[in-house]
């Protein structure tokens, strides 16, 4: 692990935080959606009319947590919802949020939800792929409903951080990825901000009234990634050069001699 980077980019993070927090950019929505979620969700069951209305309710303040101009997949879930309430309540509650021992299980449990999430998708909205929901999606809501253990993913942000901090486990994409070992790369960097208390001081400041204090660093972690990516934090910064894997010659290969012939 390049730890040099790792800190550099922590520091830059940490210069450029009033940027990053300011009502222009408001990365800060992110504590402010996972403390909506966790305000919501857990609420007593009958609270609520309906699972669409727990879940309306929690995600509320999503804002583009999900979501954008092109991509629609928490509309997509209500959508669904109306089709088949009971299996989709089902596929949160008793699959994406089921029970595990490891995060092997959890990672079942992600593959599991999305393979039958789009399944339904397909089934009754085959033209529409703004409803679908990936990785980065189900790692969401994974992160919302138990922040201590899980952690936001999202592909080009995990690669690059784990590209310029050479880190040295393959976390991979698509049906190669590794959710255990992108949890491994997070651990390495929530060790790694308590180093910078001065960082941690401002950021928790920041967290007023309707925002989580998330002391498990998980959600900073995310943002670390995400924003030294979004903010091209890494202008300047080395990148380690990774060396060529070299290719063993064919035993019917012609030498140099032979092929200068």
């Amino acid at each position: 692990m390049n730890y040099d980077n790792l800190h550099e980019l922590i520091n830059r993070y940490e210069t450029n935080l009033d940027m990053l927090y300011n009502e222009e950019n408001d990365e800060l929505f992110k504590w402010r959606a996972l403390y909506t979620w966790q305000a919501e969700w857990y609420k007593p069951k009958e609270t609520f009319t309906s699972f669409a209305e727990r879940y309306i309710a929690a995600k509320k303040d999503f804002g583009l947590f999900i979501d954008n101009s092109r991509i629609h997949p928490s509309s997509g879930v209500i959508k669904l919802w109306e089709k088949e309430p009971d299996t989709i309540e089902s596929l949160f509650c008793n699959i994406l949020f089921g029970e595990y021992s490891s995060i092997s299980d959890i990672h079942d449990n992600m593959e599991e939800f999305l393979y039958e999430y789009e399944r339904l998708r397909q089934k009754y909205f085959p033209s529409s792929w703004s409803y679908k929901i990936d990785r980065h999606s189900a790692s969401v809501f994974l992160a919302m409903n138990e922040p201590d253990v899980n952690y936001v993913y999202k592909s080009t942000e995990a690669l690059r951080m784990a590209d310029y901090t050479e880190f040295g486990l393959e976390i991979g994409y698509g049906q190669s990825f590794r959710l255990l070992n992108y949890y491994k790369l997070c651990d390495e960097i929530v060790e790694a901000l308590k180093e910078h208390q001065s960082l941690l001081d401002q950021h928790f400041s920041r967290l007023t009234d309707g925002y989580y204090t998330d002391h498990s660093l998980h959600l900073l972690t995310f943002d670390l990634m995400y924003c030294c990516n979004a903010y091209n934090f890494y202008h300047g910064l080395a990148k380690p050069v990774t060396p060529k894997p070299v290719r063993k010659a064919s035993k019917n290969a012609l030498s140099a001699e032979e092929a200068a012939r």
